[in-house]
């Protein structure tokens, strides 16, 4: 019921195609130029066009149709605060702070103390050598 095709029939139907596409793209453009200049909207004519933007996100426009892919995908938050950087995940956050405040007055209180001590055997001692 099929029969193949010879080559040079393929090469015909092929040739055909590419015309075919070629007076439609050419068409749409002409068309899309003249409506351009009756709205005054654009000066140029885009049939395909690819952009993107601050935030990673490809936009691809053919045909009038846009299409978005985005090339960022969340995977945590960071906030710079005054005391610390929080790093928020799905799973687990993160604080981190700026700021180290150790609590030393007992450790503190007790070197004053010792330091009492040390001075009142080197003043015994210096009386002790003043004698002698």
């Amino acid at each position: 019921m099929f029969c193949l095709l010879a080559y040079r029939d393929v090469l015909m139907i092929g040739r055909g195609l590419l015309i075919l596409i070629a007076a439609i793209t050419l068409g749409l453009s002409v068309a899309e130029q003249q409506l351009n200049t009756l709205t005054q909207r654009q000066e140029f004519v885009q049939i395909l066009a690819m952009n993107r933007n601050n935030e990673s996100v490809y936009t691809l426009e053919i045909l009038g149709s846009s299409y978005r892919v985005s090339a960022v995908y969340e995977v945590a938050e960071i906030r710079n605060q005054d005391k610390s950087v929080s790093i928020y995940t799905p799973f687990a956050t993160w604080i981190i702070p700026k700021y180290l405040y150790i609590d030393c007055h007992e450790e503190l209180a007790w070197l004053d103390l010792h330091l009492k001590y040390l001075e009142q055997y080197i003043r015994q001692g210096w009386e002790m050598i003043k004698k002698t």
